[in-house]
């Protein structure tokens, strides 16, 4: 007797998919050519990004989900077919797609291989210009993956982008901050008299440049600790403030430069310590991935978050930092500074 075998249900499937292609193109002329296998291998590519995007997203980012299925696909496409083109051309084609992929091969272990191998292709190229690898398949290969790549990148922007629109405060209140010696940040009905000591700066906190994306912060180095302090006011109670932060660290963790301790899937929550009839104070600890990301390396720090309420204002402040030296003070200073 021989020996029977059983097809997979992976097997099952292709088997399926290739008796309806038989079907749906037998009367036509791209039976069996190249077309007809794009046509198949695509609608599979294009069907998996949907429910992929579809899973992470939910339905509302749906239509986002089709273009970026589209640009894949097309773009995909495009970078085999122009495999028989023209050396300078495609040279070019390809020598773009190294300077776009610049970003993500500087935090993706995976695109900074993709993107190394496409410069040795270039490198061979220019060396044995009559072997014409460029124009190979697996140059197609190695492109096509990296383009990849790319594309994910600027569709997580895109994403990120539209939920912060969607997450912004925008009950705050504007500032007028002088930059001289003993200046006051002044709003509607209360003023703050920022330090001598404080200097106006970006900054190396990663919370901050988080929640940047919803609020709008104004900026200072502590020149003493070196640590970020920012600060913004609103038109919103105390509680409100904390219920919108918390929200957003939540709903955009994976976005986020600021990770939970330990736990990459958990989201962010700042934890109350102090409260009072007007002042409520939080802790917040976080890791944060150390340029280039690929390499895994963590940094750990620890953020005050202060939400004081002045004449029917919120001001929030935000200390952040790795010296934990001299934080007490600050909260003195912050507290004493208003008028």
């Amino acid at each position: 007797m021989g020996r029977e075998t059983q097809t997979s249900a992976f097997g099952r499937f292709f088997r399926k998919l290739a008796d309806l292609s038989d079907r749906l193109f037998s009367r036509s002329r791209f039976a069996g050519s190249r077309r007809e296998v794009d046509f198949i291998a695509y609608a599979i590519l294009f069907g998996g990004l949907i429910a992929v995007g579809t899973f992470i997203h939910g339905t509302n980012f749906l239509v986002w989900n089709i273009i970026f299925a589209l640009v894949v696909c097309s773009g995909s496409l495009f970078l085999f077919r122009t495999g028989s083109a023209n050396v300078r051309l495609r040279a070019l084609i390809l020598a773009l797609l190294l300077l776009s992929a610049l970003s993500s091969a500087s935090s993706r272990i995976g695109a900074l291989l993709l993107f190394c191998l496409l410069a040795i292709i270039f490198i061979v190229e220019s060396i044995f210009p009559k072997k014409n690898i460029l124009q190979r398949d697996f140059a197609s290969v190695v492109a096509v993956l990296l383009f990849c790549f790319v594309a994910y990148d600027a569709f997580a922007v895109f994403i990120e982008w539209r939920r912060n629109n969607a997450l912004a405060v925008g009950e705050h209140i504007a500032l007028k901050c002088g930059v001289a010696s003993q200046s006051f940040c002044a709003s509607q009905r209360s003023s703050f008299e920022v330090p001598d000591f404080w200097e106006y700066a970006a900054g190396n906190s990663n919370l901050v440049k988080d929640l940047q994306a919803i609020l709008p912060l104004r900026t200072y180095r502590d020149s003493a600790t070196e640590n970020t302090i920012a600060l913004a006011a609103f038109a919103l109670p105390p509680h409100e403030m904390s219920a919108r932060i918390n929200r957003y660290l939540d709903l955009q963790r994976s976005f986020l430069r600021s990770k939970a301790s330990g736990n990459l899937n958990v989201p962010l929550v700042p934890q109350e310590v102090l409260k009072s009839l007007d002042a409520q104070l939080y802790v917040l600890r976080y890791d944060s991935l150390a340029t280039p990301g690929y390499l895994g390396n963590s940094i750990e720090s620890n953020a005050l978050i202060l939400l004081h309420s002045r004449a029917d204002e919120t001001w929030l402040f935000i200390i952040d930092g790795q010296d934990l030296n001299g934080r007490d003070f600050l909260l003195h200073r912050i507290v004493s500074g208003f008028h």
